[in-house]
């Protein structure tokens, strides 16, 4: 993935300067202009070679609550949406995998089929796959990337 060390130099600056909190997306706990956001993702680009795993999801958005579709790309590191296929800069919203928590089913939860959800300190993303095995898919591949750079960091410590 090619990513301007730029970008989470400034996150990681502002996160220890300030006590900023990374949200899942990336702005803060206080809420960065919408410029500055701008600025932030425009500078996040996806190598083609780094992709696990891409396709549309339908993603309720956060303060309207609409169900929208969207084109998501999955990395190592990044869960990265974009409101075009085959888009792999200026993603629409970022996630980062290590600040994940949990991802499971929300069926239950929203009330629509193949849903699930992503969980993140400071936001729960929700997002509808387009039949239960895209869905469970989803899930699979996304818990994979979460506990791996765990699993990486306690084998070089045995």
């Amino acid at each position: 993935m090619v990513v301007s060390k730029s970008l989470f130099d400034t996150i990681d600056f502002l996160s220890q300067t300030f006590g900023l909190k990374l949200i899942g997306i990336v702005s803060f706990a206080r809420i960065p202009s919408p410029s500055l956001f701008a600025a932030m993702t425009s500078e996040i680009v996806i190598d083609r070679n780094d992709i696990v795993k891409e396709g549309f999801l339908v993603k309720q958005s956060m303060y309207m609550k609409e169900w929208r579709k969207r084109w998501f790309v999955l990395t190592p590191q990044y869960l990265c949406s974009f409101k075009e296929q085959g888009q792999f800069h200026n993603p629409t919203e970022v996630i980062r995998l290590r600040e994940c928590a949990t991802v499971k089913s929300a069926e239950d939860e929203t009330g629509r089929e193949n849903s699930f959800r992503v969980d993140t300190p400071g936001r729960i993303f929700y997002l509808i796959g387009d039949s239960n095995t895209e869905k469970e898919s989803w899930i699979g591949h996304i818990g994979r990337q979460m506990v791996r750079p765990t699993v990486m960091q306690q084998e070089e410590f045995d």
